[in-house]
């Protein structure tokens, strides 16, 4: 490979985001140099797009996150998703029962329940 190709191809992982600009700088002065490998640029590349998904993580990992009392924002715990669940599952067994037992009609007021 030339050295005109691998700065285009350096020029192309740098436009597609892959490489911020020092990266760029660096691996581009390594090809002028003569010091670069494919295998070096290629090294370069995989560990870009690893550090990309790390970043991509944590911008999704704010939509799982909850807001504490003050606006804080926190990852919740399993004892806090645990609690958070039983009070859903009995909430909605207490509203099933009531409105059945309100028309008379279902399953539950037909065993006698209510």
């Amino acid at each position: 490979m030339s050295i005109s190709d691998e700065i285009e191809k350096l020029k192309a992982l740098y436009e597609a985001g892959t490489l911020s600009r020092e990266e760029f700088e660096l691996a581009k002065h390594q090809v002028l140099s003569g010091t670069a490998r494919s295998d070096n640029l290629e090294e370069l590349r995989i560990q870009n797009q690893i550090a990309q998904l790390d970043r991509e993580w944590e911008l999704e990992r704010e939509n799982y996150m909850a807001t504490g009392k003050y606006g804080c924002k926190y990852i919740p715990g399993k004892v806090e998703s645990l609690i958070g669940g039983i009070f859903i599952v009995c909430f909605g067994i207490f509203w099933t029962f009531t409105a059945a037992s309100m028309t008379g009609f279902g399953a539950v007021g037909s065993l006698g329940f209510f």
